[in-house]
């Protein structure tokens, strides 16, 4: 699941406000009508949940590490949602997370299971295309509270402990850098973006006074997104095999800066 928006030119009273943002509302009613289902079938935010506090009471006193208990973890959670959503935060460097910005649902009935939701990735992309999230999800400091509380990684700490579910993870990572993650497949979807807000940026700079010109907003996307999503695919493996040391990983990179 994740946040759906839609760019929007703005007026007030017939004054030009510039571009702004749609977006659904992160709650009850987006999760069933985005999966067809009655609000009133589902739990949202699994934060304020008895079943979801039974969840990490059963993952603190069990050992991930014994297959049995990742067996019946996997009766509560989508462990493939659980994959994907954690891969796409880590990959694209959402560093105001997970401590923040993070919510799950379930449906109600005996088979339902928590899966997670993606949305609000202002803090991601950036200059530090080399930052260590395999490092960010594993900080035992009791003292942090933000953004990497031990709270808000205990799951992801408490899962990677178990063999079967660390293959599947670093698989998938691979599966993704060689597909969605090419740099050439995320430039194409970064182009019809910036094709789209391109024509109005003029007039919205204007009204603002943000950014000094339109040059400077293509910098901006050069050095912050373009940059990082070339260089990020390298650092990725680097960081994933000095923390994992997989007997085998499925991705070569092809850029001779990353060592």
């Amino acid at each position: 699941d994740w946040q759906a928006s839609q760019p929007t030119l703005v007026f007030i009273n017939g004054e030009y406000w510039g571009i702004q943002t749609i977006r659904d509302r992160v709650d009850e009613r987006y999760i069933a009508y985005s999966n067809g289902l009655d609000k009133d079938s589902l739990v949202f935010r699994g934060f304020h949940n008895t079943q979801y506090f039974q969840l990490l009471n059963f993952m603190e006193f069990n050992d991930m590490v014994i297959p049995a208990n990742y067996d019946s973890v996997k009766t509560h959670i989508e462990i493939e949602n659980f994959i994907d959503y954690h891969i796409a935060q880590m990959y694209l460097k959402n560093y105001d997370w997970p401590a923040n910005n993070m919510d799950m649902w379930k449906e109600t009935n005996p088979s339902g299971k928590w899966r997670w939701i993606f949305y609000d990735l202002d803090a991601a992309f950036g200059d530090d295309y080399d930052y260590n999230m395999f490092e960010h999800m594993t900080v035992l400091d009791p003292n942090i509270t933000w953004p990497n509380s031990l709270s808000s990684t205990f799951i992801y700490r408490s899962l990677i402990r178990n063999e079967e579910f660390k293959n599947q993870f670093i698989n998938r990572y691979a599966e993704l850098l060689n597909d969605d993650f090419q740099p050439d497949t995320l430039i194409r979807k970064l182009n019809k973006i910036i094709a789209l807000y391109e024509p109005e940026m003029p007039r919205h700079i204007s009204r603002w006074n943000y950014l000094e010109s339109v040059s400077d907003w293509k910098n901006k996307i050069d050095t912050k997104i373009i940059s990082f999503i070339e260089r990020r695919p390298c650092a990725v493996e680097n960081n994933l095999i000095n923390f994992f040391d997989p007997s085998s990983f499925d991705f070569d990179c092809v850029d001779d800066e990353i060592v």
